[in-house]
């Protein structure tokens, strides 16, 4: 019917491929709230698509958003869905060592591995940027400055919630 939706585009693998590359992978995407990791090892597991990520705040306080997957085998890092006061991300697997900003630390019985350690370092999106604390990533790096995605519409609604704070602030917990 010319009204409705067809119901293959809930189901057609080449449209979903379609939307995870539109969307996920060349557009912004919420992560979350720079509230939710209020002190440096506070994080908070999330995915940007299908890409399972961690945005952490590092011991210099800045927020990032690294893969939670390690370099070495793929292995998700963070089980939970949340933790505080993490000095350093543990791979189970093999037990690989990565610090908060995603740089290899450590990686032990190193037979085999001949690589320099910056070459392993977690992954991260292209962009990440954040308005009133609210934290979002391009995984592509190339979709352009976050406040004309959100244009004056997005940052309105996001200026009339903070602003409905008596505090002027927004915590999410």
């Amino acid at each position: 019917e010319p009204s409705r939706v067809h119901g293959s585009l809930y189901s057609d693998p080449d449209i979903f491929a379609d939307e995870m590359e539109r969307i996920f992978l060349r557009g912004w995407v919420f992560v979350g709230h720079v509230s939710e990791i209020p002190q440096p090892g506070d994080w908070v597991r999330r995915s940007l698509g299908l890409e399972p990520v961690i945005m952490v705040r590092d011991a210099g306080n800045d927020v990032r958003v690294l893969a939670n997957r390690c370099a070495h085998r793929g292995t998700m890092l963070c089980q939970a869905p949340s933790g505080t006061g993490q000095r350093t991300f543990r791979c189970a697997y093999h037990g690989w060592v990565y610090s908060l900003t995603g740089a290899l630390r450590g990686a032990p019985g190193r037979s085999g591995f001949t690589g320099d350690m910056s070459d392993f370092s977690l992954d991260e999106p292209g962009q990440v940027d954040s308005y009133q604390g609210f934290v979002f990533a391009n995984q592509s790096g190339d979709a352009g400055p976050l406040e004309a995605h959100l244009g004056r519409g997005g940052q309105a609604l996001i200026d009339r919630a903070v602003g409905l704070s008596p505090t002027g602030r927004l915590a999410i917990r």
